[in-house]
């Protein structure tokens, strides 16, 4: 058997340890670069965050209403008891907005705050007929996006890449949302106001909300051109409210 060893020319040996040694320096000054190139993105998108928030509440203070419990406190007795059962420790400014028409809600987190946005006109829909269920269910489900980690800085730059595959970062979201569905018919323990409270979003009409027939509702999805259906599904970030309310007809809660 041949040693290959015993054979090699003594000047590869040399050659061989003079090129490791520049490799090793030469690679480590190459991940130096890479590494200072990745504090300078971090650094700067910090700064932008940093930023982009400064804006925010400039503009959510200034031009909303914050909940507190000198203002509207029976809203804010709801928050805090679902960020208690949510194991939220640092609860969200919520503030009502003037939504000008529009029925949402939203769950926002910069890099220091956390933030829960209700539309007026969201607020007056599940008011109406002093169901306080109705609308818990809808902040319970935005809590539920904090409580989750969906609005996380860090865990969405994580997951960044992932939204290059096709339908993957929509699929993730339709998920997410449901999840939140869920979180909310947990914390109120309310299947029907939960269900309904999702079935007003769709409906969007004060005047009519009381008269809602969920199970005739849900029955539109029987409806929906299945091709079509399927197509316009994954490439939306939300899943179709009659799925939604489908689901928590399907979910148990212990």
């Amino acid at each position: 058997m041949i040693q290959v060893d015993l054979i090699r020319h003594p000047r590869e040996k040399d050659y061989f340890i003079v090129s490791v040694v520049l490799g090793v320096i030469i690679w480590f000054f190459a991940l130096l670069a890479t590494l200072g190139i990745i504090i300078i993105y971090l650094g700067f998108a910090a700064l932008t965050f940093w930023i982009m928030e400064k804006f925010f509440t400039a503009l959510i203070f200034g031009d909303s209403v914050k909940i507190s419990d000198r203002q509207y406190p029976e809203i804010n007795n709801i928050v805090n008891r679902q960020c208690g059962e949510l194991a939220i420790e640092k609860v969200p400014d919520v503030f009502i907005a003037n939504g000008q028409g529009v029925v949402n809600a939203m769950a926002v987190r910069f890099l220091s705050k956390r933030y829960v946005i209700l539309m007026s006109d969201l607020v007056d829909l599940m008011l109406a007929r002093g169901q306080l269920d109705e609308l818990a269910m809808v902040i319970g489900h935005e809590l539920g996006h904090h409580a989750a980690g969906h609005v996380n800085i860090w865990r969405s730059l994580l997951i960044a890449p992932a939204r290059f595959v096709p339908f993957l970062g929509t699929a993730y979201s339709r998920a997410c949302e449901l999840t939140c569905d869920r979180m909310g018919y947990a914390l109120t323990g309310n299947r029907e106001a939960s269900q309904k409270a999702l079935g007003y979003l769709a409906l969007g009409s004060r005047n009519l909300a009381s008269n809602l027939n969920i199970e005739a509702f849900m029955e539109q999805e029987k409806e929906v051109p299945p091709f079509f259906g399927f197509l316009s599904l994954i490439f939306s970030t939300h899943p179709r409210m009659t799925l939604r309310v489908a689901e928590l007809s399907q979910f148990r809660y212990q």
